[in-house]
């Protein structure tokens, strides 16, 4: 839609989904996106106080920590923002987080999967991979399985998350959530150090790491999925065995090849692809069966591609996929 064809009424002008704030001439520079529109616009007059207030939370918060990436909140609303060194100068992408989570049975997900996720068998633990590409809903799809799962078994769920997106802290059912922001890579294993030592010993355990970008968040994902908790995570990746691919040459850092594909065949529960088509969220999927298993195991990532298309086609013909003893 063309800009000059839309007109934002001043009771929508905060409604935007993403914005675009050049931090030294905010009210020139800078461009308003609405999803629900499709379409980006310019700064105007009722827009430009709220860009040039949000700029100096920005180059406030930006000044203290030197990150470039975090949250701030404006108008009883998050903003992930993400800081970016431009050709023109430093501009921030903010992107408004979700008010609420979205409850696992509107995320979408076929029955048979919805059912996998919930199943009593990962409250022995395991690894749940959601990946795709940026603003497919990866954190989304994982906080809806991970809050699904305190409501219906209790425990406490850590997430880890730089910066944290979703309003996920608190209680949830006879469970609690417990959301743990981290700024710096020494953050990042004092997190993991406090999770193996925070949860009740009779109760069933969830660790949500918010992405999967480097040898320590891969190496904690594995390990930590073998210690009786079930670890939900998000990366990016074009496809499930690409991703799965990337999250072994990750760990090369932390451990040996030999040691990553153990962890990887053992833990492994489920790897979801996930991307917008046509208004509609598409899934490709590996679940963990004995053939997945097995593939893993013999290192051969790249021959995955007929279990997934096996599972696919019996998930479309609705017939049971089985998923291996564990």
């Amino acid at each position: 839609m063309n800009q000059t064809d839309l007109v934002i009424g001043e009771s929508e002008i905060l409604d935007f989904s993403d914005i675009y704030i050049h931090l030294k001439d905010p009210a020139e520079k800078s461009y308003l996106f609405f999803k629900k529109f499709r379409a980006t616009l310019d700064v105007n007059t009722d827009s430009a106080p709220h860009v040039k207030r949000m700029a100096d939370i920005i180059k406030k918060k930006y000044s203290e920590t030197n990150q470039l990436s975090f949250r701030i909140a404006y108008f009883n609303r998050l903003y992930r923002v993400t800081i970016i060194k431009s050709v023109d100068g430093m501009m921030a992408e903010c992107r408004a987080q979700p008010r609420q989570l979205i409850p696992l049975n509107q995320i979408g997900f076929p029955s048979q999967i919805k059912n996998w996720t919930l199943n009593e068998r990962l409250c022995k633990g395991g690894l749940i991979l959601v990946v795709g590409a940026v603003g497919s809903g990866k954190t989304t799809t994982c906080a809806a399985i991970a809050k699904a799962r305190v409501e219906l078994f209790g425990g406490v769920l850590l997430t880890i998350e730089d910066p944290a997106e979703l309003p996920m802290h608190g209680r949830i059912g006879n469970g609690l959530c417990i959301q743990y922001e981290i700024e710096t890579k020494e953050d990042f294993l004092e997190a993991g150090r406090l999770a193996l030592r925070c949860y009740p010993a009779d109760k069933a355990g969830i660790m949500f790491i918010g992405e999967i970008r480097d040898s320590k968040s891969a190496s904690l994902a594995l390990r930590a999925s073998l210690d009786g908790r079930l670890v939900v995570a998000t990366m990016h990746g074009d496809s499930v065995t690409s991703a799965l691919q990337r999250l072994v040459s990750y760990t090369t850092e932390e451990m040996s090849r030999d040691e990553a594909y153990s962890l990887l065949q053992n833990g492994f529960r489920l790897c979801l692809h996930q991307e917008w088509d046509a208004g509609k969220l598409k899934f490709e999927f590996l679940a963990d069966t004995q053939s997945a298993a097995k593939t893993i195991k013999q290192q051969k990532l790249d021959l995955l591609g007929s279990e997934i298309y096996a599972q696919q086609t019996l998930l479309h013909t609705n017939q049971p996929i089985k998923l291996r003893d564990i």
